[in-house]
Protein backbone atom coordinates (compact mmCIF):
# COMPACT_ATOMS: atom_id res chain seq x y z
CA UNK A 1 0.00 0.00 0.00
CA UNK A 2 1.23 3.44 -0.83
CA UNK A 3 2.43 6.31 1.53
CA UNK A 4 -0.06 8.94 2.29
CA UNK A 5 0.66 12.19 0.95
CA UNK A 6 1.72 14.82 3.18
CA UNK A 7 -1.80 16.98 3.70
CA UNK A 8 -2.32 20.50 1.79
CA UNK A 9 -0.77 22.98 3.16
CA UNK A 10 -3.43 26.09 1.22
CA UNK A 11 -4.94 26.83 5.05
CA UNK A 12 -4.65 30.13 5.30
CA UNK A 13 -4.78 29.82 9.16
CA UNK A 14 -1.78 27.07 9.12
CA UNK A 15 1.43 28.78 9.86
CA UNK A 16 3.35 26.51 7.71
CA UNK A 17 1.48 27.46 4.33
CA UNK A 18 3.72 29.17 2.40
CA UNK A 19 1.00 31.84 0.30
CA UNK A 20 -0.24 32.71 4.03
CA UNK A 21 0.91 36.98 3.99
CA UNK A 22 1.54 39.02 6.65
CA UNK A 23 1.05 42.83 7.39
CA UNK A 24 3.90 44.99 9.26
CA UNK A 25 2.88 48.33 10.80
CA UNK A 26 4.37 50.96 13.11
CA UNK A 27 5.03 54.54 14.25
CA UNK A 28 8.20 56.79 13.83
CA UNK A 29 8.94 58.69 16.74
CA UNK A 30 11.27 61.82 17.52
CA UNK A 31 14.31 60.21 20.01
CA UNK A 32 14.40 64.05 22.11
CA UNK A 33 12.95 65.64 23.82
CA UNK A 34 11.71 62.64 26.63
CA UNK A 35 8.56 61.72 26.61
CA UNK A 36 5.65 62.48 26.10
CA UNK A 37 7.77 62.39 22.08
CA UNK A 38 6.32 63.39 18.83
CA UNK A 39 5.30 61.64 15.68
CA UNK A 40 7.04 62.37 12.48
CA UNK A 41 4.89 62.67 9.31
CA UNK A 42 6.97 62.15 5.73
CA UNK A 43 9.20 59.16 7.31
CA UNK A 44 10.69 57.00 4.51
CA UNK A 45 10.78 53.22 5.47
CA UNK A 46 12.80 51.11 2.86
CA UNK A 47 11.51 46.76 3.07
CA UNK A 48 14.77 44.89 2.07
CA UNK A 49 15.23 42.48 0.10
CA UNK A 50 11.51 43.13 -1.54
CA UNK A 51 12.27 47.17 -1.70
CA UNK A 52 9.03 47.99 -0.83
CA UNK A 53 8.39 51.72 0.22
CA UNK A 54 6.47 53.19 2.74
CA UNK A 55 5.28 56.57 4.37
CA UNK A 56 4.27 57.58 7.43
CA UNK A 57 1.36 59.81 7.68
CA UNK A 58 0.31 62.73 9.36
CA UNK A 59 0.11 60.59 12.63
CA UNK A 60 3.83 58.78 12.29
CA UNK A 61 2.26 55.71 10.99
CA UNK A 62 3.25 53.21 8.45
CA UNK A 63 2.21 49.65 7.28
CA UNK A 64 3.43 47.05 4.85
CA UNK A 65 1.18 44.03 3.44
CA UNK A 66 1.06 41.43 1.69
CA UNK A 67 4.51 40.06 3.18
CA UNK A 68 5.43 35.96 3.35
CA UNK A 69 7.11 34.93 6.52
CA UNK A 70 10.88 35.54 6.52
CA UNK A 71 13.40 37.85 7.72
CA UNK A 72 13.39 41.43 6.74
CA UNK A 73 15.65 44.99 7.30
CA UNK A 74 13.92 47.82 7.84
CA UNK A 75 15.68 51.29 6.93
CA UNK A 76 13.64 54.42 8.07
CA UNK A 77 15.75 57.73 7.10
CA UNK A 78 14.15 61.08 6.90
CA UNK A 79 16.15 64.43 6.60
CA UNK A 80 17.15 66.03 9.63
CA UNK A 81 17.61 62.87 11.31
CA UNK A 82 19.71 59.97 11.69
CA UNK A 83 19.09 56.86 9.57
CA UNK A 84 17.95 53.62 11.70
CA UNK A 85 17.97 50.43 10.40
CA UNK A 86 16.23 46.92 12.24
CA UNK A 87 16.54 43.73 11.38
CA UNK A 88 12.78 42.05 11.57
CA UNK A 89 11.15 38.18 11.08
CA UNK A 90 7.88 37.27 10.00
CA UNK A 91 5.50 36.77 11.59
CA UNK A 92 7.16 36.85 14.79
CA UNK A 93 6.99 40.67 14.57
CA UNK A 94 4.23 42.60 13.31
CA UNK A 95 4.65 45.79 14.74
CA UNK A 96 7.69 48.15 15.04
CA UNK A 97 8.23 51.55 16.38
CA UNK A 98 11.44 54.12 15.40
CA UNK A 99 12.76 57.00 17.48
CA UNK A 100 14.66 58.84 15.56
CA UNK A 101 17.34 61.21 16.67
CA UNK A 102 17.22 64.67 15.04
CA UNK A 103 20.46 65.84 13.33
CA UNK A 104 22.75 68.39 14.64
CA UNK A 105 23.28 71.10 12.32
CA UNK A 106 26.01 74.44 11.46
CA UNK A 107 24.04 77.53 11.31
CA UNK A 108 26.75 79.85 10.61
CA UNK A 109 30.84 79.64 10.71
CA UNK A 110 33.08 82.05 10.87
CA UNK A 111 36.93 81.90 9.99
CA UNK A 112 39.06 84.77 10.08
CA UNK A 113 42.36 86.31 10.65
CA UNK A 114 43.37 88.88 12.89
CA UNK A 115 46.40 90.91 13.68
CA UNK A 116 46.98 93.25 16.70
CA UNK A 117 49.85 95.98 16.08
CA UNK A 118 51.62 97.19 19.30
CA UNK A 119 54.45 99.49 20.30
CA UNK A 120 57.40 97.46 20.86
CA UNK A 121 59.12 96.18 23.15
CA UNK A 122 55.50 94.19 22.89
CA UNK A 123 55.11 92.20 19.73
CA UNK A 124 52.37 92.29 17.69
CA UNK A 125 49.88 89.06 18.32
CA UNK A 126 48.33 87.27 15.57
CA UNK A 127 45.46 84.78 15.99
CA UNK A 128 42.53 82.72 14.00
CA UNK A 129 39.28 83.09 15.29
CA UNK A 130 36.57 80.32 14.62
CA UNK A 131 33.32 81.31 15.63
CA UNK A 132 30.22 78.60 15.28
CA UNK A 133 26.46 79.02 15.67
CA UNK A 134 24.80 75.42 15.70
CA UNK A 135 21.87 73.89 16.64
CA UNK A 136 20.18 70.53 16.41
CA UNK A 137 16.84 69.49 15.28
CA UNK A 138 15.43 68.16 18.51
CA UNK A 139 16.38 71.53 20.10
CA UNK A 140 19.89 73.49 20.74
CA UNK A 141 19.72 72.47 24.13
CA UNK A 142 20.75 68.81 22.34
CA UNK A 143 24.19 70.01 21.38
CA UNK A 144 27.29 68.06 22.99
CA UNK A 145 30.55 69.35 21.02
CA UNK A 146 31.75 71.32 18.26
CA UNK A 147 35.41 70.55 17.08
CA UNK A 148 37.65 71.61 13.68
CA UNK A 149 40.20 69.14 11.65
CA UNK A 150 42.83 70.97 9.35
CA UNK A 151 44.46 67.58 7.97
CA UNK A 152 46.80 69.15 6.15
CA UNK A 153 48.61 70.44 9.06
CA UNK A 154 47.83 67.31 11.40
CA UNK A 155 45.90 70.22 14.08
CA UNK A 156 42.52 69.51 15.91
CA UNK A 157 41.29 71.53 18.89
CA UNK A 158 37.43 71.37 20.44
CA UNK A 159 35.90 74.87 20.69
CA UNK A 160 34.67 76.25 23.53
CA UNK A 161 30.77 76.14 24.28
CA UNK A 162 29.78 80.00 25.46
CA UNK A 163 27.28 80.56 28.11
CA UNK A 164 24.64 81.39 24.81
CA UNK A 165 23.22 78.02 23.68
CA UNK A 166 24.26 77.29 20.30
CA UNK A 167 27.47 79.00 19.90
CA UNK A 168 31.02 77.77 20.05
CA UNK A 169 34.61 79.87 19.63
CA UNK A 170 38.02 79.44 19.93
CA UNK A 171 41.05 81.97 19.29
CA UNK A 172 44.24 80.04 17.91
CA UNK A 173 47.17 82.37 18.31
CA UNK A 174 50.30 82.28 16.46
CA UNK A 175 52.69 84.15 14.61
CA UNK A 176 52.76 85.50 10.84
CA UNK A 177 54.33 82.30 9.86
CA UNK A 178 52.26 80.32 11.20
CA UNK A 179 49.29 81.93 10.37
CA UNK A 180 50.62 82.01 6.64
CA UNK A 181 50.56 77.73 6.75
CA UNK A 182 46.78 78.09 7.13
CA UNK A 183 46.33 79.96 4.16
CA UNK A 184 44.34 77.72 1.64
CA UNK A 185 44.33 74.61 4.14
CA UNK A 186 40.72 72.95 4.46
CA UNK A 187 38.96 73.42 8.30
CA UNK A 188 36.58 70.70 8.15
CA UNK A 189 34.11 71.16 11.57
CA UNK A 190 31.95 68.68 13.17
CA UNK A 191 28.98 69.18 15.31
CA UNK A 192 27.87 66.16 17.60
CA UNK A 193 24.75 65.85 19.53
CA UNK A 194 24.45 64.22 23.21
CA UNK A 195 22.76 60.80 20.74
CA UNK A 196 26.19 60.95 19.03
CA UNK A 197 24.91 62.26 15.66
CA UNK A 198 27.59 63.48 14.06
CA UNK A 199 27.52 66.25 10.97
CA UNK A 200 30.01 67.88 8.98
CA UNK A 201 31.00 70.74 7.53
CA UNK A 202 32.02 71.76 4.03
CA UNK A 203 35.51 72.75 4.03
CA UNK A 204 36.23 76.58 4.93
CA UNK A 205 39.16 78.42 4.57
CA UNK A 206 41.10 81.22 5.58
CA UNK A 207 40.78 83.61 3.41
CA UNK A 208 43.15 86.03 3.95
CA UNK A 209 45.49 87.99 6.20
CA UNK A 210 45.33 91.76 6.56
CA UNK A 211 49.04 92.68 6.96
CA UNK A 212 48.59 96.43 6.46
CA UNK A 213 48.37 98.52 9.81
CA UNK A 214 45.84 101.45 10.31
CA UNK A 215 48.46 104.71 10.92
CA UNK A 216 47.00 107.18 13.59
CA UNK A 217 47.51 110.91 13.26
CA UNK A 218 45.74 112.57 16.26
CA UNK A 219 45.48 112.12 18.69
CA UNK A 220 48.21 109.37 19.41
CA UNK A 221 51.13 110.27 21.75
CA UNK A 222 49.61 111.69 25.30
CA UNK A 223 47.93 114.51 23.79
CA UNK A 224 45.69 116.09 26.12
CA UNK A 225 41.83 117.36 25.06
CA UNK A 226 40.62 119.60 26.73
CA UNK A 227 37.26 120.40 25.11
CA UNK A 228 34.66 117.94 23.74
CA UNK A 229 33.29 116.61 20.98
CA UNK A 230 37.13 116.11 19.56
CA UNK A 231 38.34 114.61 16.22
CA UNK A 232 40.08 111.33 15.23
CA UNK A 233 42.38 111.39 12.60
CA UNK A 234 44.47 108.40 10.68
CA UNK A 235 46.54 107.82 7.60
CA UNK A 236 43.91 106.84 4.61
CA UNK A 237 43.40 103.23 4.18
CA UNK A 238 44.05 102.22 0.68
CA UNK A 239 43.29 98.29 -0.26
CA UNK A 240 42.59 96.12 -3.99
CA UNK A 241 39.50 94.90 -1.78
CA UNK A 242 36.49 95.44 0.03
CA UNK A 243 36.34 96.35 3.39
CA UNK A 244 35.02 99.03 6.27
CA UNK A 245 36.86 100.51 9.61
CA UNK A 246 35.67 100.52 12.83
CA UNK A 247 37.18 102.69 16.52
CA UNK A 248 38.08 101.15 19.96
CA UNK A 249 38.03 103.43 22.53
CA UNK A 250 39.26 102.22 26.06
CA UNK A 251 39.61 103.59 29.62
CA UNK A 252 43.28 103.11 31.72
CA UNK A 253 41.95 103.29 35.28
CA UNK A 254 44.67 104.34 37.72
CA UNK A 255 45.71 100.98 38.46
CA UNK A 256 46.49 100.75 34.72
CA UNK A 257 43.73 98.22 33.60
CA UNK A 258 41.65 99.03 30.48
CA UNK A 259 38.31 99.18 30.16
CA UNK A 260 36.33 99.48 26.98
CA UNK A 261 34.03 102.93 26.09
CA UNK A 262 33.24 102.61 22.92
CA UNK A 263 33.42 100.40 19.52
CA UNK A 264 32.15 102.50 16.34
CA UNK A 265 31.76 99.70 13.55
CA UNK A 266 31.06 100.12 9.71
CA UNK A 267 32.84 103.45 9.23
CA UNK A 268 33.45 103.66 4.97
CA UNK A 269 36.44 102.50 3.99
CA UNK A 270 37.42 105.88 2.21
CA UNK A 271 37.32 108.21 5.79
CA UNK A 272 40.13 109.00 7.16
CA UNK A 273 38.51 111.48 10.29
CA UNK A 274 36.04 110.94 13.26
CA UNK A 275 33.68 113.42 15.25
CA UNK A 276 33.65 111.66 18.60
CA UNK A 277 30.86 113.40 20.06
CA UNK A 278 29.55 111.26 23.36
CA UNK A 279 31.30 113.21 26.70
CA UNK A 280 33.93 111.16 28.15
CA UNK A 281 35.11 111.56 31.94
CA UNK A 282 38.43 113.05 32.93
CA UNK A 283 41.06 110.30 32.89
CA UNK A 284 43.45 108.45 30.29
CA UNK A 285 42.34 107.08 27.63
CA UNK A 286 43.84 104.82 24.12
CA UNK A 287 42.04 104.28 20.47
CA UNK A 288 42.82 101.78 17.68
CA UNK A 289 41.65 102.30 14.36
CA UNK A 290 40.49 98.57 12.83
CA UNK A 291 40.51 97.15 9.18
CA UNK A 292 37.94 94.73 8.74
CA UNK A 293 37.57 93.00 5.35
CA UNK A 294 33.83 91.34 4.38
CA UNK A 295 35.12 87.90 5.96
CA UNK A 296 35.62 89.14 8.94
CA UNK A 297 39.27 89.60 8.70
CA UNK A 298 40.85 92.35 10.37
CA UNK A 299 44.32 94.46 11.28
CA UNK A 300 44.38 96.84 14.25
CA UNK A 301 46.65 99.57 14.60
CA UNK A 302 48.92 100.43 17.44
CA UNK A 303 47.47 102.52 20.35
CA UNK A 304 46.85 106.27 20.28
CA UNK A 305 47.41 107.40 23.84
CA UNK A 306 45.04 110.38 24.50
CA UNK A 307 44.32 112.57 28.10
CA UNK A 308 40.73 113.95 28.71
CA UNK A 309 41.11 116.98 31.12
CA UNK A 310 37.87 118.12 31.42
CA UNK A 311 34.13 116.44 31.09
Amino acid sequence: MGCLSDAPRDNPLDVNNPEQIYALSGTVHTYYPHPPRSRIEGARLLLSPTNLLSLTNQEGTFKFENMPAGNYVVICEKEGFLIDTVSIEIPTNNTLDFFLDGLPYFNQIILSSHRIAHFPPIEDVYYIDLYVTASDTDGVEELQSVWYEVSGLSSSDTLIKTTTPGIFNIRMQTDILGLNHYIGQPFDLFVQDKFGAITESSPHYVTRIIEQIPVLLNPSQGDTISSQPFQLSWQTVFLPYDFHLAIEIMNISEFGFPTLIDFIDAIPSNESSYLYSPNLNPGRYFWTLFIIDEFGNSSRSREGAFIITSG
